[in-house]
């Protein structure tokens, strides 16, 4: 305790460097916590990771998949369980009295296992047909005439619309601007595929035409490849 005073008066003698010595041990401790911290978080979130399980959603927007592809998944060498999941969102009476539909199978409690909810458990949940809002089977895929084709179809209409997207963007065209879509060396079928979807064609790539260019591309004009004709966006 006689070594005291003289603590305090060397503390004291520059008290902005005390200050500033303190600030500096306080931050440095700081970040250290938070640090080990983020540290833990990073490894719980490592060891609660799947690295056998993989997750799968539409294309284009939507939070479920035809129970069809479920099962083209399934039939994939490697697989060795597939369940399918779909959520409806709403509310009772109030926005803020939110309500949650899931809609499962019975692969569920076999592919989320961490979910803590065992398949005792889940036959206790009265899963099945006495408790279950739906009470038939998943119908069986049946064979569509033409199905090939129009998977065709609709593939080439979508990535026209996603190169036209993609275009626009780069060369930062306003997305209040259309632009006519021409094709060169385009098919016949080509061209009657793109009349026929040109309705979404124009509002999901706001273009003002689709017609045919038999002459010479006009100049500045952006060009892309899409099978055998090419995509012209005069800009």
């Amino acid at each position: 305790m006689k070594y005291l005073p003289l603590i305090w008066s060397a503390v004291m003698r520059k008290p902005a460097r005390t200050i500033l010595t303190l600030l500096s041990v306080t931050v440095a401790f700081t970040l250290f916590g938070l640090m080990i911290g983020l540290n833990a978080t990073f490894d719980e979130v490592a060891a609660k990771a799947r690295a056998d399980r993989i997750f799968t959603n539409a294309r284009f927007g939507g939070n479920g998949m035809p129970i069809a592809v479920a099962r083209q998944i399934a039939a994939i060498p490697g697989v060795k369980v597939v369940t399918a999941v779909n959520v409806i969102l709403g509310y009772v009476q109030d926005p803020k009295n939110q309500a949650v539909v899931v809609m499962v199978d019975d692969n569920v409690p076999k592919v989320f296992g961490d979910w803590g909810v065992t398949e005792e458990l889940w036959d206790r949940f009265g899963y099945g047909e006495p408790c279950s809002l739906i009470r038939t089977q998943w119908p069986e895929p049946v064979a569509v005439p033409g199905a090939a084709a129009a998977r065709e179809e609709l593939d080439w209409v979508v990535r026209l619309i996603s190169e036209v997207r993609s275009v626009r963007t780069e060369m930062s065209v306003p997305p209040g601007t259309l632009t006519p879509i021409l094709l060169r060396d385009a098919a016949p079928g080509t061209l009657a595929r793109g009349q026929g979807w040109l309705d979404a064609i124009r509002r999901l790539a706001r273009a003002s035409e689709l017609t045919a260019l038999s002459g010479e591309v006009p100049k500045g004009a952006a060009q892309v490849m899409l099978n055998e004709a090419t995509v012209v966006l005069p800009l």
